[in-house]
């Protein structure tokens, strides 16, 4: 197969440019096997990887462009937004880990580096029902462990900035609100409703089917990854991710309902309340799990 007639036909208005390179093709074969090398067990179709590459570097000069793309990163983000399983095993184990591990510090929670792996992995690798994966934002212009590190650090800082401004589960208010809390509201809610959202939380937690409750607790105690989780439930990782995001998603809704039921305030204090439990969702199943343990 030819694989220059379909980086053509990616690259656009830019086309004309590109096909005057008289080794273009020779170019394109030596990225395939370049990423399918590096990625041994990630196994991409030209159909799919050729396009792909031809979206992130057809706009830059030709043939400098393809030249200086890190096109075996290209590969593995490419195979990582198609969802295939080995390309996330590999994501996993030498960008994502060792990258959370950076970005934590020594003064940081118990539970941050497990919070903080599992938003990097909600945002770089799980698609939206309207959005692709992030992963494939990437443009290999520069290595992806950097663009991952950045991603780390954005969301360290987010997360600390949380820490900094709201309360997790059953942690100790009046220390918090002795540190200073800027929005005033937010104290109050913090010192008035705490104890509201202890029961609602726990009551969710305990009403969780048994694979559901299993499932957090290898992931948020045991510290097991995703791609562990697939090997041991016998189904794709993408599924786990899945599975854990659902959940996630399911537990702030069942707080939502009976928060809703249980106290007679304003929308807007109800919406900041809700704002309060999702900022430190990971961290208060990671606490209450430990709890019930």
């Amino acid at each position: 197969m030819l694989l220059s007639p379909l980086f053509l036909r990616a690259a656009g208005g830019r086309a004309s440019a590109w096909a005057a390179v008289g080794d273009l093709e020779q170019r394109l074969r030596a990225a395939l096997d370049e990423g399918g090398a590096r990625w041994p067990g990630v196994q991409l179709v030209p159909e799919s990887f050729i396009p792909y590459l031809a979206a992130r570097v057809a706009s830059g000069p030709a043939p400098d462009a393809l030249a200086a793309a890190h096109v075996q990163d290209l590969y593995l983000a490419c195979a990582c937004g198609r969802g295939d399983d080995a390309a996330v095993a590999a994501f996993e184990r030498e960008l994502l880990a060792p990258v959370a591990a950076l970005a934590v510090r020594a003064s940081d929670p118990g539970g941050f580096a497990d919070e903080l792996k599992q938003g990097l992995r909600l945002r770089l690798l799980v698609a939206s029902p309207t959005a692709p994966a992030r992963i494939v934002q990437y443009d290999g212009r520069g290595p992806l462990g950097g663009w991952v590190r950045v991603a780390a650090a954005r969301l360290a800082t987010n997360l600390r900035s949380v820490q900094r401004t709201h309360l997790p589960l059953g942690g100790d208010a009046d220390a918090a609100l002795a540190a200073g809390v800027p929005d005033p509201e937010l104290a109050f809610l913090k010192t008035h409703y705490r104890k509201e959202f202890e029961v609602a939380f726990r009551s969710v937690l305990q009403a969780l089917s048994d694979r559901d409750a299993n499932l957090l607790r290898l992931h948020y105690l045991e510290g097991a990854s995703p791609v562990a989780l697939a090997g041991a439930y016998q189904v794709a990782p993408r599924t786990v991710y899945h599975w854990i995001a659902e959940t996630r998603r399911s537990i702030l809704e069942a707080v939502r309902r009976q928060l809703s039921d249980r106290l007679a305030i304003t929308p807007a204090e109800f919406e900041n309340l809700l704002t309060l439990v999702q900022s430190q969702l990971d961290l208060s199943i990671h606490r209450f799990l430990n709890e019930r343990e």
